[in-house]
């Protein structure tokens, strides 16, 4: 073995070792906004359940619209909803036995998901589908 190629390998561990901390730092950057995206997921759809069935037992449609026009906020105070809007569906004439359809959206920045900057943001929306009680009276 020559010295030239010994002293060739001196000081090529640091660098790699740097390149694993990061590799492994962006790792687990992925997995916690992979988890905050499921909470925050989670959130929406408790969200939009609670709606559908206010909406359900409202008298009225337009009594129904006024029901799931709530403040939203997630349980995980970190992660702040910008442009929340809800929207609700179902049959026509809100009669008993028909149904509402809630769906809520909101836009979520990925800087307040992650821990590290990242610029951008993902629109995250879920729905959910209540019927109207065929034993109640609609006004």
């Amino acid at each position: 073995m020559s010295r030239a190629s010994v002293r060739s390998d001196r000081g090529s561990g640091f660098p790699a070792a740097i390149i694993t901390i990061l590799f492994i730092v962006v790792f687990m950057d992925f997995v916690v906004v992979a988890g905050r995206i499921g909470s925050t997921l989670a959130d929406l759809q408790a969200a939009s359940r609670d709606s559908a069935r206010d909406a359900s037992l409202a008298q009225s449609e337009s009594a129904a619209r006024g029901v799931i026009d709530v403040d939203f906020e997630f349980s995980n105070r970190d992660i702040r909803c910008q442009n929340y809007t809800s929207r609700i569906g179902g049959n026509t004439d809100f009669k008993p036995g028909g149904w509402v359809e809630v769906e809520v959206s909101c836009d979520v920045a990925l800087s307040d998901m992650s821990l590290l900057p990242v610029p951008g943001q993902i629109t995250v929306t879920r729905s959910h589908l209540e019927p109207i009680d065929f034993y109640r009276t609609v006004g």
